[in-house]
């Protein structure tokens, strides 16, 4: 841990992202971590060196029993950089989500742009923080789903299939979750709208296919929640509920 630690301070911002993604798998030393992963959250700090901090930070208070003050990290909600407010809302982020980070996580999901193509400047997700946000929707926002639904499917209609493995994850944990019996097993009739407005989505933009084959992860996320696999059992799926 003190290595990784040190290597924070490295000459080589490349070295610094890496040291800081690292240190926020290890909650077990959190009591060390946080305070050297604070002094980077300075004011000269770039905004990814910030957002790549503020989610280590995020990740180890939540993982860890370390108690750390996190009421300075709101300064950064009303930060000039998107990236920056949509990493704070990640970080502060509780069940239930309180509606102002609902607004940070909605707008990172309408506007992906940019938060979905961060590759190594952003180790977290993979460079995708437009699809952490409808992670960390799926995870806290149950209660505003009427709201959140919407907009993630927006969201999937413009993702590629590997960014739609995020946001399908979302849509299906948010208007599945209680849910008992697999999809395939109910009739169409009982579904309710969010469901329909969730299913139609993932059946017309889901990630059925990549580099002109069968995407077998999509397909296995699909079978994971129960619902009509392949694309096409989908499709006549919801079909059948016009008749």
């Amino acid at each position: 841990m003190p290595a990784l630690i040190r290597l924070l301070s490295d000459g080589d911002i490349a070295v610094n992202r890496a040291a800081t993604y690292a240190l926020a798998w290890f909650p077990e030393d959190a009591t060390l971590s946080l305070p050297a992963l604070a002094t980077l959250l300075a004011p000269e700090s770039t905004d990814k060196g910030i957002a790549n901090t503020i989610l280590s930070m995020g990740l180890l208070t939540r993982n860890s029993k370390t108690h750390w003050k996190t009421e300075s990290w709101r300064n950064f909600l009303s930060h000039g950089s998107v990236i920056v407010r949509t990493a704070a809302a990640i970080a502060l982020a509780q069940n239930p989500l309180e509606a102002g980070l609902i607004d940070i996580l909605l707008n990172a999901v309408l506007s992906p742009g940019e938060l979905q193509k961060l590759g190594d400047e952003i180790r977290f997700n993979n460079g995708d923080l437009a699809g952490y946000a409808s992670l960390v929707l799926a995870r806290d926002g149950g209660p505003a789903k009427a709201r959140v639904v919407p907009a993630l499917c927006q969201q999937l209609e413009h993702s590629n299939a590997m960014q739609s493995m995020d946001v399908t994850r979302a849509l299906l944990s948010l208007v599945l979750a209680g849910k008992t019996q697999p999809l395939k097993d109910r009739s169409p009739d009982s579904l309710d709208l969010l469901e329909i407005a969730a299913l139609r989505a993932v059946a017309k933009h889901g990630g059925w296919k990549i580099a002109g084959g069968t995407f077998a992860n999509f397909s296995e996320l699909a079978r994971s929640f129960g619902i009509p696999d392949p694309q096409e059992a989908l499709v006549h799926y919801l079909n059948l509920r016009a008749k």
